[in-house]
């Protein structure tokens, strides 16, 4: 309201009953003047929150809160499930339900419900996703273990669920793997999740060399990359190897030693790990190193590309 007196103002006020009141553009002394009068008469609704008068300076911000409310109405199924959980006694009630607003009715209820209070319909997505993959499945599958609580191997040959919702199929043929679910926005970004594992995964694994080498050069290569891995998790004070027997030896304590025996067999290649305790006080203390067998596991199957597949036993 502008060009106006205390009086005029005062009234504008009463009239409107407003609960926020910006004072701007007017003389200094008569816009503090103004404040003081209008902070005294409506001092109790300052007092309470209903009313609150500023006079900010020229460019300097403020903030008001409009609060808003709304009413739905829950209906069909999930307003027979509520009543149900209520007569439970239960203070707190999960709804899994489609909130639908038009006009000036909102109404909440279950998807399958859609079509009978509404003339909507609902339908679902299937997504496919292609991703191209170049290692291993046991080592994908290795990883979304140590990430997901639910990772299942179907009966299907390479195939794997991830918490129920994401199938996951290998298609070693076009160094790929293949997701489907059905969309929803908590499953899309689930599969988003194993995407990046994914690529992360490869990013993370040793490549095969480019040009074609001999095989002892290939073989020592394999070697020294583990020996790399074991120096890396144990130090190399702790590490030795027996070339006569191509085994690495691990000392982790006085009375428990690791062994990794590295077995190359054309293209086979694989590593047994065993534990070897020299009494019962050592073989008690086998189950602290669990988890950094684990990690150990992980790093190993890392070097798996398509010329360096691995096995454990």
């Amino acid at each position: 309201m502008a060009h106006a007196d205390f009086k005029d103002t005062d009234r504008f006020i009463e009239e409107l009953k407003p609960k926020e009141v910006v004072l701007v553009h007017g003389a200094p002394t008569e816009m503090t003047n103004l404040n003081r009068e209008l902070t005294k008469k409506y001092r109790k609704h300052i007092r309470a929150g209903t009313f609150r008068c500023s006079m900010p300076r020229n460019l300097q911000p403020i903030e008001m809160t409009f609060p808003h409310s709304n009413t739905a109405r829950v209906v069909g199924s999930e307003a027979k499930r509520i009543r149900v959980v209520e007569q439970q006694h239960s203070s707190v009630v999960d709804m899994n339900a489609v909130v639908v607003s038009r006009d000036s009715s909102t109404k909440i209820m279950a998807a399958k419900d859609v079509g009978k209070f509404t003339d909507l319909s609902c339908a679902e997505v299937e997504q496919i996703l292609h991703v191209p993959f170049h290692c291993t499945f046991e080592s994908l599958c290795s990883a979304l273990r140590q990430i997901f609580d639910k990772v299942v191997m179907l009966e299907e040959d390479r195939v794997v669920k991830v918490d129920g919702d994401v199938t996951i199929n290998w298609c070693p043929e076009r160094f790929a793997i293949e997701l489907k679910w059905m969309s929803s926005s908590m499953r899309d970004m689930l599969a988003d999740s194993i995407v990046a594992l994914a690529m992360e995964l490869q990013m993370s694994h040793v490549r095969p060399p480019p040009e074609e080498e001999e095989e002892e050069e290939k073989v020592a290569s394999w070697l020294d990359s583990v020996r790399t891995i074991f120096e890396g998790m144990f130090g190399s004070d702790a590490l030795s190897f027996n070339k006569k027997e191509n085994m690495f030896t691990v000392k982790l304590s006085s009375s428990l030693k690791l062994m990794a025996t590295i077995k190359n067999d054309g293209d086979d290649r694989s590593c047994i790990l065993s534990v070897d305790s020299s009494n019962e006080e050592g073989a008690s203390k086998g189950d602290d190193y669990t988890d950094m067998l684990l990690q150990l596991r992980v790093k190993l199957e890392r070097l798996c590309r398509v010329s360096f597949p691995l096995k454990f036993v």
